[in-house]
């Protein structure tokens, strides 16, 4: 309220978006307070530059027990939120395990390797959860408890029947990266000097991933 306040904000149109992410050596989670529709001055209110720090600490992974120590001292069980993450966070948040996981999919219980499977809840995760629990933590066993390895964090009050793919929407960074990903494969079938035009432009890998999106987007 005191942002809302002071950055003059209508409070009924406000958003207050929690975001997590781990980089450069630090795991943070920050809040930006913005009018989605109204924007003004140097900088974006939803941009990083207004952002406001709520929790950062240093040199840690970004594992469930980590994000569990954090959010439970931050109580957003007692606000109404959504979260925005990478697929590496949302795993960690749910209590699922790596992607290295045979059944790691965040939203369904498919093998890596097959067609997808049973569609997530959150009952679901609390299920397989408690069956791993029973095997001792035996990480041999994790594919047959479809690779949930950790509680769950977050949505404690929410209906258990609730889908992952309800309250979690693929992440905008992984769409783009497929995008361009198949994109780059199809022009470098159809162009074959495509890759050293790329390279001739950037000098690390970043830098051709940022290319391509720029060259896609016209």
């Amino acid at each position: 309220m005191h942002l809302i306040s002071e950055r003059h904000l209508d409070p009924f149109h406000t958003m207050v978006r929690i975001s997590i992410d781990a980089g450069g050596s630090f795991l943070k989670v920050i809040v930006n307070v913005f009018e989605p529709n109204s924007e003004s001055g140097k900088f974006l209110n939803s941009g990083v530059q207004r952002c406001q720090i709520l929790a950062i600490t240093e040199d840690v992974p970004e594992s469930n027990f980590n994000l569990r120590t954090i959010l439970d001292n931050l109580n957003l069980q007692d606000v109404v939120f959504s979260l925005a993450f990478d697929l590496k966070c949302a795993n960690a948040i749910f209590g699922l395990s790596s992607h290295a996981g045979k059944r790691a999919c965040l939203w369904c219980e498919g093998l890596a390797t097959s067609e997808p499977g049973e569609l997530r809840s959150l009952e679901s995760l609390d299920y397989w959860y408690n069956e791993y629990s029973k095997t001792g933590l035996d990480k041999t066993k994790m594919k047959d408890c479809m690779n949930v390895i950790n509680p769950r964090i977050l949505y404690q009050d929410e209906d258990p029947k609730s889908l992952l793919q309800d309250l979690v929407p693929p992440p905008e960074l992984h769409l783009l990266i497929g995008f361009v990903s198949l994109l780059g494969v199809s022009l470098m079938d159809l162009w074959p000097g495509f890759d050293d035009w790329l390279k001739s432009k950037n000098r690390d890998v970043d830098g051709m991933v940022i290319t391509v999106i720029q060259f896609s987007s016209t």
